[in-house]
């Protein structure tokens, strides 16, 4: 068996996610812990990769908290339980970690949450998920509880079950996108677009930009010239074209969505050389 998708991507996400701020101590912390559970996790024990993730815990690690949240949710090596990765996910977010966010707004507007709409939503306004403007407009309520689910109970019947697919799907691709594994190892990153039509379905993925970072090793002919293979370039577009349809799937589209609707996503694949 292998690892499952969730937690292999998050392993991936937060390698390529590094923060900048981070000291020596809290990099060599942050690495050693990710190591240790996906070599756990290769090798199928799972109670190497549950003592390895407590150890992360206990060090107060915000990447151990959105494993945690993601072990949780997926039932890997632990039972599954949302309400354990609800709280793991918050603190991660809380620590700053950016993944946790998506993950939440996911798991919230999902059957594995109870599909908590509102919840889902209001998560959704704290970060920089694209949404329909009419899906904003509790925006400047997301510090008064009473008000923000009053401007929800006022909205026309349908607008907050679109408002919430909509957030879903787009948390979901977020959440999910693991990077495409010969394009880190070539050292290409870049910009694309996600262009989705919440009416129909319509979900596709574009370049903005494209870029290469020098990667220590990469130094054949045969993986430079695969580096400018334009197969190798197309795999983000293909990598979130993928996981956005996994995520029409598991996020059903209701009726009567606002045909107008167009939601444009920017993901950005960076490389961090430590």
């Amino acid at each position: 068996m292998s690892r499952p998708f969730a937690v292999l991507s998050l392993l991936l996400a937060v390698a390529a996610e590094a923060a900048a701020i981070e000291d020596a101590v809290a990099i060599r912390q942050r690495v050693q812990l990710m190591d240790s559970v996906n070599a756990a996790l290769d090798r199928q024990d799972c109670a190497a990769a549950v003592r390895a993730l407590n150890t992360g815990l206990q060090q107060k690690l915000p990447v151990a908290s959105l494993l945690a949240g993601a072990m949780y949710e997926e039932g890997v090596c632990l039972k599954q339980d949302w309400a354990k990765a609800e709280h793991h996910f918050r603190s991660a977010h809380a620590a700053g970690q950016r993944a946790a966010l998506p993950r939440l707004v996911a798991g919230l507007a999902g059957p594995v949450g109870g599909r908590d709409r509102a919840a889902a939503l209001w998560w959704a306004l704290q970060g920089p998920l694209a949404l329909p403007a009419p899906c904003q407009q509790p925006r400047p309520y997301l510090g008064e509880p009473e008000a923000f689910v009053q401007v929800l109970q006022d909205w026309e019947p349908g607008r907050l079950d679109a408002c919430v697919h909509v957030a879903a799907v787009v948390a979901s691709i977020a959440a999910d996108v693991d990077y495409p594994g010969r394009a880190l190892e070539l050292g290409l990153a870049g910009t694309f677009l996600v262009d989705f039509v919440p009416a129909t379905g319509e979900l596709s993925a574009r370049t903005e930009r494209l870029e290469t970072v020098q990667v220590p090793g990469l130094v054949s002919g045969d993986e430079l010239r695969d580096r400018d293979a334009r197969s190798v370039q197309r795999s983000f577009e293909r990598r979130l074209q993928e996981v956005g349809r996994r995520a029409l799937k598991v996020h059903p589209r209701p009726g009567g969505i606002d045909a107008a609707w167009r939601v444009h996503q920017t993901f950005v694949f960076t490389i961090h050389l430590q």
